[in-house]
């Protein structure tokens, strides 16, 4: 399993290297988001209550 984190720490070449090879990955399609919800963007006070209430785990999406 992937992690993206932060990190000040670390000299730019280093960084701008990792996202390359971030992109890279998913360009190639090698990642996949966890996607726990898929609600209409009607419903976007539901997908708020379930960030704030910390029951999702996985992206949440509103749609159109």
């Amino acid at each position: 399993m992937w992690s993206l984190l932060g990190d000040t720490g670390r000299r730019r070449n280093a960084l701008e290297q990792d996202f390359a090879e971030l992109y890279a990955l998913v360009a190639a399609g090698s990642l996949k988001p966890l996607i726990a919800h898929r609600l209409p963007l009607a419903e976007a006070a539901s997908a708020h209550r379930l960030i704030e209430s910390r029951q999702s785990v996985g992206k949440i999406i509103l749609a159109p």
